[in-house]
């Protein structure tokens, strides 16, 4: 998932609890692009199947200092690279 964090302290943390909170697992951070108002970062969210991405993209879209940008399917865009352009999920908001 990919998200325009509010740039203040607590912010990335509280996010990670809400999303702990959902019981998704969390794997890899990375910074995307870095201002002084805001920070756009990747984060690797695991869940159990769609019903539970769906929750945690809810608890995502309903957390005060973070827009979601968007969403991608990693597993299918590495089993399937050769389709990565036409038919793997991927979510822009």
């Amino acid at each position: 998932m990919r998200y325009r964090l509010i740039q203040k302290p607590g912010v990335l943390g509280n996010l990670l609890a809400a999303i702990g909170g959902k019981k998704g697992f969390i794997g890899e951070i990375r910074t995307i692009r870095m201002g002084s108002e805001t920070v756009v970062r990747d984060i690797v969210v695991f869940a159990d199947n769609l019903s539970h991405m769906d929750q945690l993209i809810q608890t995502v879209e309903d957390f005060p200092d973070a827009e979601l940008l968007e969403v991608c399917d990693e597993v299918l865009e590495r089993l399937y690279p050769h389709i990565h352009s036409s038919a793997s999920i991927h979510i822009s908001y």
